[in-house]
This record gives C-alpha cells, structure tokens and sequence, in this order.
C-alpha cells in the first residue's frame, strides 16, 4: 500500500508551492507597496475601515506576514495607532483565506498541468526578457508564481493519488481532531505559511486521507501556527512590534479554541447550505472563511478594552530620548521618512520650549495648544540642551539606518532636508544658549539703552515664535507657508537693520559703554542667527521646495541662505 505513496514527489510539488507563494508574495509586494501603504494611512480612521483595509492589503499582496510588517512599520513610526493596527491584522486574518479559495476554485476543478506549465513558461521566459526594475517583469513573476503554485499543487496531488485508491478512511486510526489540530498548527509552525497547511489539507482530504472533520481542525490548527511567524518577528522588538505581535496572538488562540469548541455546531450550520460529503473542497474553505469572520465580527465590541489590555501587558519601557523612531519604524523606507519628520518635528518643539526658557519666557503664552509638562520638569537649562543633543544623536543614528536602504532620487532629497532642517534647529539652541549669560546681564543692566534692547529681543522673539508655531501645528504645507516664510526672514532682517541703527545713534548720543556695545552687538548677533536658523529649519519641515525656490529667486535680497 506504502509503495503507492510517492514522497519525494509530494516533498517537492510542496517546496515548488511554497516557491510560487514567496515569489507571488515579493512581486506583489513591489507592485503594489508605494499605493497599498497609501491605501492603508488613508483609509484605517475608522475600526471597520482598518478591518477592510487590511483584509484588501492582504488579497492584494497574498500574505498575511507582508501585511503584518507594515503594520509594524506603520505603527511604530506613529503613523497608525494601536486600535488601528490591530483592526488590520482582523482584516488580513480574513484575507488570509482567499488562497484557500484560489486553490479551492482552481486547482481541484482543472487539470493543473494544462494552464500551469504555460505560466511558468510565459512568466518565467517574459521575467528575464525584461529588467528586473522594468515594473512588467513584476507581473510576469506573478505569472510564474501562479504557475509553480498550481504545479506544485498538482504533484502533491498526483503523489497520494495511487495511495488513496488503496486506503480507506475506515481503515484510518483514529486519532482525533485534536491530533490534526496539532498537526495543522506544526506544520505551519515549521513552513512558516498557512496557505501550505491549508493546500496540503486540500490535497488530503481531496484524496480521500482525512474526514471533513479533522480537516476543519487541522485548518484551525494552521491559522494558530500563524502566530509563530510574528512572535519569532517580534523577538528583540520595540514595546509596540510587541503588543502588535500580542494582539494576532490573542485573537488566533481565542478564534481557534472557539472554532475548535463549537466545530461541530458549524460544520452543522454549514451542512445546511452546503454538504461537506458532496462537496468537501469548497465546504471546507468556506467553513475557514466563515471561523474567521465570526471571530473578527464578536471581536469588534470589546477592540477598545482589548487595546487598551495590551497597553497594560506591555509598556514602553524605553530610556532614549525619542518618541517615534525605532526599529519597527525603519522597516521601511516611506513610514522611516514619516516616523524621522515626526520625530524632528518633535524635537522643533522641544527646541522652541528651550530657546523661551533661556529668554525666561512662558512657553504656553506664547505656543498655544501645546503640551510642555515633559520638557517643564527638566530644571535645568543645560540638561535641556543635553537632551536636545541626545535626541539629535539618535535622530541621526536613524537616518544613517535609512541611507543604508535603497532610496530613490526624491526620498533622498526628502532625507536630506530633513537632516538639515535638524542641524538648523540644534544651532538654533546652542546659539541662544551661548548668549544666556549676557542676556542675564542685560536684564539686570541700570543703562536705559541695554535693558531696553533686552526686553525689545524677548518681544521680537515672542511675536517670531508664534507665527512659527502656528505653521508647525498645521503639520502639512499649505499654499502661502512660503510667501510668510520670506516675509519672517525679511523682518528678522529689517529688525536686526534697526537694532544696529539704534546702537550706533545710542553710541554717538554716549548712551552706551564699550564693553557694553561690544556685548550687545555680539549677543544680537546670535541671537538673529538663532531666529534665521529656527525659521529655514521650518522651511525643510512643512515647505514645498519647488515653489519655494521659485519665490526665493523673486525675493533674492531678503535671503542669506546658510551653507550646507
């Protein structure tokens, strides 16, 4: 009986199938990554809308785990939050079935051999005839993979083919389903791919090997061996890839034990619109489609205390200075840009919290809307400068992961104002901060010039900041952020034009000392250096560089642009 069963056969229509997957899933992966992770920022404001976002990304790139990295992308660069992420890992738990039902529809109702061959043949010939950067060889990859999937599909088919003729199910141990739960579960564990377990299923029962019944576990035990993927994934994460992980860990085990409990009450529902006996293959994808759906539907009510479990179980334990970059974020080259910018933004904030302090301005009467109380316990101005530089310092450890990716022409130029924009602003606080002392001494100064010119510097700061608060909290450029740009560095201009004009007459009137011009003048100086380097910081953040540009060359006189 034995010698019907052909297992170099069936070893290697598994390794061709579980080769179509990967390359089906890399091809899809480029064709669609840029739009589909637009897709998903755009459209998860809402937990339904997150669920049928990623059950769409899923069918789309045919792979759960691609899904499941940029959600941990995405959610460790800030770019989603925790409920979102966890409503598009519900939604690629359904997506996750539609390769059941490609196999299902496909590759049990034809004669594989007659479609697959051509598929390889075209895709695999039209592949290398193109340049892999050509976007039609992704296509003709997706051909190929297609083919080798079916292929592989068909030799595990044809390798238990003779055996199941010699064997009956009556004469089968019986092991139970809790045995084929373990198996199903195992077997994804190891290939690292449900959709393998599921086809191998397919093949199983299709040939008569296993019951309906124990199919349906061991289908069951392939989507708990998910699980396996991400928390091998999860291994050295940040506190988010961690509750991300949890979170399809959670609903695996409690959707599965639950399926695995009331299996006989579905497969019992299921026999009303369909008999498993008669129609084995498609009862059998969709009792899986339809396990999934429940749990993701009684999972809905209870998402925001699930959240807000996982942010019990799992806290951020970080010591860095950093709020939105990690490891998780630097997956992947958009959601590292959006997580370095708010990161950078960020530190713009912490930087213009630091400048007022040294100017012994409030911060909240001049920033509305913003919340302080983490820089305010810093007493010290100069441990404040420290953490400044450390998040610098990590800010650019990050960008220096970045650069080690393949980036193309506008996210290097995108990478390079942002770093720029980043050194503008740390001068920004070092120059104020140099000048502290002499700001001390002005303020306590008995000449009317000096201590006039002191309070006349927090004035001109305090009405600066404001208008660059403002831009920064709108997040995004809007039309007329440049126009107002150029209008700040020209007053920065015509202010430090009239201070210079109010020292000299103040000189000539013997109104001021030489000690005392000598320090004001220097101390003016970096303080304008300050407020221009603050104001072309925000250019790189929230400008649109092109009409920038444009307005600069019209303005040509208001600008001194600093070197690179």
């Amino acid at each position: 009986m034995w010698e019907s069963f052909d297992p170099i056969k069936m070893l290697g229509g598994l390794g061709m199938f579980l080769f179509g997957i990967y390359i089906m899933e890399d091809a899809m992966r480029k064709l669609s990554g840029g739009s589909l992770r637009k897709y998903i920022r755009k459209y998860t404001t809402g937990t339904f809308r997150s669920i049928f976002a990623g059950f769409i990304s899923t069918v789309a790139l045919q792979s759960s785990s691609a899904l499941s990295l940029i959600v941990l992308a995405f959610t460790g660069a800030g770019v989603i939050k925790m409920q979102q992420a966890i409503g598009l890992i519900l939604g690629a738990n359904i997506g996750s079935t539609t390769t059941g039902w490609i196999v299902a529809g496909l590759g049990f109702n034809f004669n594989v051999e007659n479609f697959a061959l051509p598929l390889i043949g075209i895709g695999g010939l039209f592949s290398v005839l193109f340049s892999e950067k050509d976007r039609l060889s992704k296509y003709f990859n997706v051909l190929c993979a297609l083919g080798l999937l079916f292929f592989g599909l068909g030799l595990m088919k044809s390798s238990v083919a003779e055996f199941s003729n010699n064997i009956s199910l009556v004469d089968m141990p019986n092991y139970g389903i809790l045995f084929y739960f373990a198996v199903g579960l195992l077997a994804t564990a190891i290939m690292q791919a449900s959709s393998a377990t599921v086809a191998l299923t397919l093949t199983a029962l299709n040939a008569g090997l296993l019951s309906f019944n124990d199919a349906a576990a061991m289908v069951i035990g392939a989507d708990l061996g998910t699980t396996v993927t991400i928390l091998i994934g999860s291994i050295g994460g940040g506190f988010l890839k961690k509750r991300v992980a949890l979170a399809q860990v959670g609903f695996n085990i409690i959707t599965g034990l639950g399926a695995l409990v009331f299996m006989p009450l579905l497969i019992s529902l299921l026999a009303l619109f369909i008999k498993p006996d008669q129609h084995p293959i498609v009862a059998l994808v969709i009792f899986h489609s339809v396990f999934n759906v429940i749990g993701v539907l009684l999972f809905i009510p209870f998402l925001g205390n699930f959240t807000n479990f996982l942010e019990f179980m799992i806290k951020d334990k970080k010591s860095n200075a950093a709020k939105f970059i990690n490891a998780d974020a630097a997956k992947m080259i958009d959601s590292a840009l959006i997580a370095m910018k708010k990161e950078i933004v960020h530190l713009y904030r912490h930087v213009l919290h630091h400048n007022l302090r040294v100017m012994e301005i409030e911060p909240a009467k001049i920033i509305e809307n913003n919340d302080f109380s983490k820089y305010d316990k810093i007493q010290s101005l100069t441990k404040d400068y420290e953490s400044i530089k450390l998040l610098q310092s990590e800010v650019l450890t990050f960008a220096a992961a970045i650069l080690m990716k393949e980036l193309s022409k506008n996210e290097l130029s995108q990478l390079d104002r942002l770093q720029h924009g980043l050194r503008l602003m740390v001068h920004s606080a070092k120059s104020i901060k140099d000048i502290r002392h002499n700001l001390l001494e002005f303020e306590s100064e008995d000449n009317v010039f000096v201590n006039g010119q002191y309070h006349h510097f927090k004035e001109r700061i305090s009405e600066l900041y404001s208008v660059l608060a403002i831009i920064l909290a709108n997040g995004e450029y809007k039309k007329g952020d440049s126009t107002i740009i150029l209008q700040l560095l020209e007053k920065v201009k015509n202010d430090d034009k009239l201070f210079l004009d109010q020292t000299l007459e103040a000189i000539n009137n013997k109104e001021i000392k030489d000690l005392a011009v000598s320090n004001i003048i220097l101390a003016n100086r970096a303080f304008v250096q300050s407020n221009r380097q603050l104001i072309l910081a925000l250019k790189e953040l929230v400008l649109n560089p092109l009409e920038y540009e444009k307005l600069k060359l019209e303005k040509q006189e208001f600008i001194e642009l600093e070197d690179r």
